[in-house]
Formats: C-alpha cells, sequence, structure tokens
C-alpha cells in the first residue's frame, strides 16, 4: 500500500461533482459532491465545500494526481483558482484543471473526431478533432444561452406557472412539487446565488412528467433551439457524429435522436456521466491523453453563421 500511485479523477457541473479514485484504471472508490464552478465560486467557498466533503480523507496521503474537469474552468484565473483550492485539500498531489467540454470530448468521442455536447445544467459544445478540442463561441452561461438545459427547462416550467398557462392537470402537479409561492420564485431566480442550480432542479419535474404532452412539447422545442443555436452553426456537424454528455441529454435522449433523424444528422455515444469512461483514459503522471488510438486528424472548420431562412 505504501507504492499506492493513486489518482483522482473529477468531473464537475454546476449542480454536482462526480470524483473517482481510481488505481491502475481500476475504479476504487466514487463519491459525490456539490458542483465546484469557479465562475460562480471563490477559492475559499471551493476549499470550504471540498473539506466539508471530506473526498477520500483516508487516502490523501497516496493521491499522486488530481485531474479536475469543471464547468467555468475556461480560463488561466479560474483555472489557478481551482488549482490553489485543489493543492490545500490533496496536498502530496499534483493538480491538473481542464475544462469540463475536455471531460466530454475524451469520453464521448473515443479518441475519434467529432461534436461534443453537454447538455446539464448548463450546455455546450466543440469540436474534438482527434487530437483537441477546438473553442467554440458557445458556453455563454444560463442568463444570456444555455439552450437545451437543467436551468433552461427550469426556467421555462417555471414561467409556464407563473403565467397560468399549463394544462390543468399539470399545474396541480407542479403545485404539488413546487415549494414556493410566487414571490418567494422571484426572489430566489433575480436575488440569491446559484440560481442556474435552483432553475436546473425543476428540469427532474419534467423527468417525471416527460410523457405529458405538454412536457413532450417543451423538450422538443428546447432540443431544437439546441440544434439550431448551437450543432447547425458547426460545419463538421454533418460529416462527424455528434456526442452527448450529461443528465439532461441521459433523460432526453429520445428527442435528441428524433430531433437529429429530421435534421438528417448522425448521433454518436449518450453519457450521462462521462468520469467513469475517464477512468480507462487517463494515466497517472501525465497530462489526461486525449487520443485513445491512431486517427487521422482532419482539418479543423471554424463555425459558421447559420444564414437565415428567406
Amino acid at each position: 500500500m505504501k507504492n499506492s500511485n493513486y489518482i483522482v479523477i473529477a468531473d464537475s457541473g454546476s449542480t454536482k461533482t462526480d470524483w473517482l479514485l481510481v488505481e491502475n484504471k481500476a475504479i476504487l472508490y466514487q463519491k459525490k459532491s456539490k458542483g465546484l464552478n469557479p465562475m460562480f465560486l471563490t477559492e475559499d467557498e471551493i476549499v470550504e465545500a471540498v473539506s466539508k466533503e471530506k473526498i477520500f480523507k483516508d487516502e490523501l496521503e497516496k493521491i499522486k494526481e488530481v485531474h479536475f474537469f469543471g464547468a467555468g474552468c475556461s480560463s488561466d484565473e479560474r483555472n489557478n483558482r481551482m488549482k490553489n483550492a485543489l493543492r490545500k485539500m490533496f496536498t502530496k498531489a499534483t493538480i491538473y484543471v481542464e475544462h469540463d467540454m475536455k471531460a466530454a470530448a475524451l469520453a464521448c468521442c473515443e479518441g475519434e473526431a467529432g461534436l461534443a455536447c453537454i447538455l446539464g445544467t448548463g450546455s455546450n459544445i466543440c469540436f474534438f478533432d482527434g487530437k483537441k478540442i477546438h473553442d467554440s463561441k458557445h458556453g455563454i452561461g444560463y442568463i444570456l444561452g444555455d439552450e437545451g438545459s437543467g436551468s433552461y427547462f427550469g426556467k421555462k416550467i417555471i414561467a409556464y406557472y407563473l403565467y397560468g398557462i399549463m394544462p390543468r392537470d399539470l399545474h396541480r402537479r407542479f403545485k404539488a412539487y413546487c415549494r414556493y409561492n410566487r414571490d418567494e420564485l422571484i426572489q430566489k431566480v433575480y436575488h440569491e446565488k446559484a440560481a442556474n442550480i435552483f432553475l436546473a432542479d425543476f428540469a427532474r419535474f419534467m423527468t417525471k412528467n416527460k410523457n405529458h404532452g405538454f412536457i413532450k412539447n417543451l423538450i422538443s422545442k428546447g432540443m431544437n433551439e439546441f440544434f439550431d443555436t448551437h450543432i447547425e452553426t458547426f460545419e463538421q456537424c454533418r460529416e462527424y457524429p455528434i456526442h452527448f454528455a450529461g443528465s439532461i441529454a441521459h433523460h432526453f435522449s429520445e428527442t435528441i435522436h428524433q430531433c437529429a433523424i429530421e435534421r438528417n444528422l448522425m448521433i454518436g455515444n449518450i453519457i450521462q456521466r462521462p468520469a467513469e469512461q475517464l477512468a480507462s483514459i487517463i494515466t497517472p503522471q501525465s497530462k489526461p491523453t486525449e487520443k485513445r488510438k491512431k486517427t487521422r486528424s482532419r482539418k479543423f472548420k471554424s463555425p459558421r453563421k447559420k444564414e437565415s431562412k428567406k
């Protein structure tokens, strides 16, 4: 046990973090904690959250590396904030921090070129050329974007409830499900922290009632908006498979497939939690390996603006 070469792999969205303790690509333990998004959390808040959960506290001395993939980890400033926070917990380990888009691409694309999408609390997309991910202009957050995500659907279902335009039977179900009155909902969304997480939690209601006609229509509208706004702005969308990661993608996969059929697009893998796939990809004492096998890399084409239909 003294020579154990443990690594920790963490895949974090805004709502939750999946932690894996791995040795020789075998998963020893798994744990979940709250989401750790440096766009919304300070270094001290991250330290407090990780320390409170006591992540693998009995193995800290044996952990050699931590590979953290997180929402919001898309700038040097935020990545350094996350690194500094994790170093205070994992004092013997080398810390690597990457964007959660990289985790989605590694887990879903399996070393081949393709589009990787995230549909969880938020939404995002990138092109993976088989070796690395290419930045896009997407991922602008829940206020301006996040089409097709949990926060997007939560915002829609709350609005329809407050407007009183739900079918009566669904309105009764939502009223029983929701713990808040009108003023409390508005307070939570506009005046309290982590409104994106609060909104995304209401997507659970849609999951439980996804066979209701009103909800089916809402899911279809949201997914079509994601395809229009994100997927079809990439020229590669008709040449490569389109992969998805995240709980919303998992629960609404039937609608994703239907949208793709209507647009003559090819869907690849849909993975709810990428962390488990990463355990077989990431090797210790190196940065995450982005490619499992040799592939022919093709020239990357920048996303194009979708032409308006006249």
